[in-house]
């Protein structure tokens, strides 16, 4: 047995030594008292050493069973505090951890079943917290997080039960008035609390909150899968928006389950190479050739055939698998470039997402050093969802990618917050018109006179203009009059795999009625013959689109 290992170790040690000398110097001073003493006492003398060795041993004996009970009495003492409430708190705020609050939300559910009441948790998240970190530093961090405990509490009550759960995120239980317009209400004031500006560094700043609510025993019979409840609540207010409520449902637990498992086969997926990318032509309507090509992926799940992109991007971005799925298409679609693609640009969306992870363009060089494809020959399209937050950081890594060769173009232009300020700022080498204006040119005149702004526009700034979206020719023809020459859409063909593309690549594919001028809008005449998974993926052809 190793004494050290334990608390008060040490101090058993010395004792073990200390107990045999402190009975040994009592019994020679006894020794010695009784060999120098007269003769007339000589009785007591004699009873002297018996004296010196029976005190000795008793002193020896107590010392000996207090370092035992340092032994055994001192770790217990440590584990106590370890498990104690009062020692497991965050020291920034002063609040119980998570393993502490699940603990007491246990007992609190089981009291709420003893006295047959209701209880509640809400699960409560700062909303764009990292920022104020990234752009003010740590210590203002802590200061903002320290203040949203004092407004919590302010609304709560100091008795009720408060922790926080990790960085931005906290829980608290309720158990008395428990009833759906009351946590409804309380949910909405802690919104409105945190809402409110903080003060750091003598500047205002402004976060938001999101909070969800669960109910024992609505939602959950265990104190465990009741806080579960009230995070996937969280997570739906989170999702639908910032400064959002939502009370938890079993429609929320069914969308974890589904995710869950789209996520295990996503990952699947990637091991096994279920993914294909197709390949939407876009075309010069002046010279009448394809000029380029727009890099799709999807995904053959075994079993239910080809899934769009717009069911399992998002759950890839959550993941973070979108990093070697994104990886992954610029891969093949740089490959099939080099190998077939004769001339003109490949585009391959990027999701916003991607910029998350550090070294994007250096992911974007290696790829193109071993695949062989002219990084001019490359067009990275991204939307300005992009741009809202941290642009200085994205703007740099956007400018190292143009350093390589590389188009960036701006997609679904017009749809966004700020289009012409982010134009100002970065060099695009292409505007795509979103699909949603080229869908409205026949309808709405005004619309014209926007696509002529924008097509003018571009020309002033040197940058191409490409529509997407195009199906019928009314819409060529007043593309044209506003002055676009560059088009998409399912007009001039729907996504096809890479061999079917192939084929097309010496010249335009072979135009319908609808091409020539007849049935316009008759889009099913224009793809016939195509399998209709590939004709649905136009719809949602774009990554970025289904994330935006």
């Amino acid at each position: 047995m190793n004494p050290f290992k334990y608390r008060g170790g040490g101090l058993f040690a010395v004792v073990i030594v200390l107990g045999p000398i402190v009975w040994l110097c009592i019994y020679a001073a006894a020794r010695i008292v009784a060999g120098g003493v007269e003769s007339d006492a000589s009785s007591m003398a004699s009873a002297l050493p018996h004296f010196g060795f029976y005190s000795g041993l008793f002193s020896a004996l107590v010392i000996w069973a207090f370092g035992t009970l340092a032994l055994f009495k001192f770790p217990a003492a440590g584990r106590a505090k370890a498990l104690s409430p009062q020692f497991d708190r965050d020291p920034l705020s002063a609040l119980i951890g998570r393993k502490a609050f699940l603990s007491q939300l246990d007992d609190g559910v089981a009291a709420a079943e003893s006295a047959d009441r209701q209880l509640a948790v809400i699960a409560i998240d700062l909303d764009r917290f990292k920022s104020v970190n990234d752009i003010w530093g740590h210590a203002a961090g802590d200061e903002v997080l320290r203040e949203s405990v004092f407004r919590i509490r302010a609304l709560v009550g100091s008795d009720t039960l408060v922790a926080r759960m990790s960085g931005d995120e906290f829980a608290v239980m309720i158990d008395n008035e428990v009833n759906p317009r009351s946590l409804k209400h309380l949910a909405q004031r802690i919104i409105e609390e945190l809402s409110e500006p903080f003060e750091v560094d003598g500047a205002a700043v402004s976060l938001s909150a999101s909070v969800g609510v669960a109910l024992y025993p609505v939602n959950s019979d265990s104190g465990e899968a009741l806080f579960r409840a009230a995070d996937l609540a969280l997570t739906k207010a989170k999702a639908d928006g910032a400064q959002m409520h939502r009370f938890f449902d079993t429609a929320m637990e069914n969308h974890l389950v589904r995710r869950s498992t789209m996520e295990r086969d996503l990952r699947l997926a990637l091991q096994r190479d279920e993914f294909v990318v197709f390949y939407q032509p876009q075309m010069d309507l002046k010279s009448g050739d394809i000029c380029g090509y727009e890099a799709l992926i999807r995904w053959e799940r075994p079993g239910e055939g080809i899934i769009s992109p717009m069911d399992f991007i998002p759950v890839a971005e959550e993941t973070g698998l979108i990093k070697p799925l994104g990886e992954w298409i610029l891969r093949k679609a740089c490959q099939d470039g080099a190998n077939w693609i004769s001339s003109g640009i490949v585009a391959v969306n990027f999701s916003a997402e991607q910029f998350r992870f550090p070294g994007v363009d250096e992911m974007i060089r290696d790829v193109l050093e071993e695949t062989g494809l002219d990084p001019q020959r490359l067009e990275i399209e991204i939307t300005e969802s992009l741009f809202l937050n941290h642009s200085s950081d994205i703007m740099a890594t956007l400018r190292r990618i143009k350093a390589l060769g590389v188009r960036i173009a701006m997609d679904d232009f017009g749809t966004g917050y700020s289009s012409l300020s982010y134009l100002t700022r970065f060099p695009f080498d292409k505007i795509k018109i979103d699909r949603s204006f080229v869908g409205q040119l026949s309808d709405d005149p005004q619309i014209g006179a926007i696509i002529s702004s924008i097509v003018g526009l571009g020309r002033s700034l040197s940058v191409d203009i490409t529509a997407e979206g195009v199906e019928t020719n009314d819409q060529v023809a007043l593309l044209q009059a506003a002055g676009c020459s560059i088009v998409q859409g399912f007009l001039f063909g729907a996504p096809q795999r890479a061999d079917i593309a192939a084929q097309a690549e010496n010249g335009p594919p072979e135009k319908t009625e609808a091409a020539n001028g007849e049935n316009g809008s008759d889009i099913a005449d224009q793809v016939g013959g195509r399998d209709d998974s590939e004709v649905e993926g136009d719809i949602d052809d774009d990554i970025e689109e289904a994330v935006a």
